[in-house]
């Protein structure tokens, strides 16, 4: 029963670190710097 505490821990863990960090590893699909120049794919 313990172990499976500790599974359910680790699971809580790594998605709370995901869900911190969701900006950097899932960056969005257009570049804000590149909106001007024509069809950006922003709007």
């Amino acid at each position: 029963m313990i172990y499976l505490q500790y599974i359910l821990l680790a699971i809580a863990a790594v998605g709370a670190v995901l869900w911190l960090f969701r900006k950097s590893f899932f960056p969005k699909k257009y570049d804000s710097g590149n909106c001007g120049d024509g069809d950006c794919g922003c709007h």
